[in-house]
């Protein structure tokens, strides 16, 4: 009786192992659903998760069921590919938990033009009816990127060019549009200060009426100064070639304002 017993313990042990093969068999569902969604195939790449049990958590909730989720992502990332990004798991990571159970924990990285995500899925997969299939799906994201500095400060001063393109072809009209246009404008200069954009742009054009007294006006030495995402300084010197120059400092207080860069303050000596 023992000869048999120990002959089928010895084929166990070297029967090839199901749970050994069950990571690979995961990661290439994985790989099915990164190439479905790729190809824009969107029921295709909903077919790693359990249908209809699954549970989505993301942003601090539960998110839709199955079907639901399939029809956001043909509403919201079908059609053009650029809507749909370019989609990429890595580093993934598979832990066994039984023979039917397991946690993925993966990076991703949804490449497209505008708001790409990155961040990480946590993944519990369960086999049923000899599937591997996502039950629960986590996602946690990054918050997207903040504009950066180097931009802001190159459209900052873009501004500042345009200002001076204006003024040196007479387009007073032209030199405020890099002011905000509000009542609430200040413009500093000497002992005055002039609130309001209206108010500013009559004041420019009553002291600078003609070509000979607007000159040609050129900007030095600008620093620009980030003071928060929305927010910063403008330093500079100015200097107005005519028959009688004129050259000073001024301070810019700029803010984002609808998407544009524009002088809130100007105090120019």
């Amino acid at each position: 009786m023992r000869i048999p017993l120990l002959a089928a313990a010895l084929l166990l042990a070297l029967a090839p192992s199901a749970r050994a093969d069950s990571p690979a068999e995961i990661r290439a569902v994985i790989a099915r659903m990164e190439a479905a969604w790729n190809r824009g195939d969107f029921r295709g790449y909903m077919e790693g998760f359990q249908n209809p049990g699954v549970k989505f958590v993301s942003k601090g909730r539960m998110q839709a069921d199955w079907q639901a989720t399939l029809d956001h992502y043909v509403r919201d990332y079908g059609g053009d590919p650029d809507r749909r990004g370019h989609l990429h798991f890595s580093d993934i990571q598979v832990e066994m938990l039984s023979d039917d159970a397991a946690q993925l924990i993966s990076h991703y990285r949804l490449d497209k033009p505008v708001e790409a995500q990155d961040g990480i899925n946590t993944r519990l997969f369960r086999k049923i009816d000899g599937r591997w299939v996502i039950a629960l799906n986590h996602v946690s994201s990054t918050e997207p990127a903040a504009p950066s500095v180097a931009k802001d400060e190159a459209d900052i001063r873009a501004v500042l060019s345009a200002q001076i393109e204006a003024w040196n072809r007479g387009d007073l009209d032209g030199y405020m549009a890099g002011y905000w246009n509000s009542p609430e404008l200040k413009f500093v200069s000497g002992a005055s200060v002039t609130t309001g954009w209206i108010p500013t742009l009559a004041r420019y054009k009553a002291r600078y009426d003609t070509a000979a007294k607007r000159g040609h006006l050129a900007f030095t030495g600008l620093e620009v100064q980030m003071l928060g995402p929305d927010a910063a300084l403008a330093m500079g010197h100015w200097r107005l070639d005519r028959e009688t120059s004129a050259e000073g400092e001024f301070t810019l207080t700029l803010r984002r304002i609808d998407g544009r860069w524009l002088i809130v303050v100007d105090h120019t000596s």
